[in-house]
């Protein structure tokens, strides 16, 4: 990214004097589809005596933020047709995954598609 944003930089972020030696050994890796969002890049001076930190700037303000921390409505326990939803997907769900040997990631599964059912229902019924 420094090589693009600064073609002319004589930069190194490694550098050994007894062998006389320089090289970019550390980079940072975009992808091309994001580099316009880099603002600022640079080599500085870093803890490690033969290394040199590589600085980037990014800018993410332009990116929507997604929805947020999903926190479970305890009052829909309460509500019959939200118990009997749960009861039957969850039967239907568990079957899907059945296969998989892994039991926690069997778990996580299951509760990842539950919770994509949990969150229709509180949405109708807001």
């Amino acid at each position: 990214m420094l090589r693009k944003k600064r073609p002319n930089a004589k930069l190194f972020t490694c550098e050994s004097k007894p062998l006389k030696m320089k090289s970019r050994i550390d980079h940072f890796l975009i992808a091309n589809s994001m580099s316009h969002l880099v603002s600022y890049v640079t080599i500085g001076i870093s803890i490690a005596p033969d290394h040199r930190a590589v600085r980037l700037n990014v800018k993410l303000t332009s990116n929507k933020r997604g929805p947020g921390l999903w926190k479970f409505n305890n009052s829909l326990v309460l509500d019959d047709d939200f118990v009997s939803l749960i009861e039957t997907s969850y039967s239907a769900i568990s079957e899907q995954f059945c296969e998989l040997d892994d039991k926690q990631l069997t778990g996580e599964m299951i509760k990842m598609e539950l919770r994509g059912f949990i969150i229709q229902y509180a949405k109708r019924k807001a």
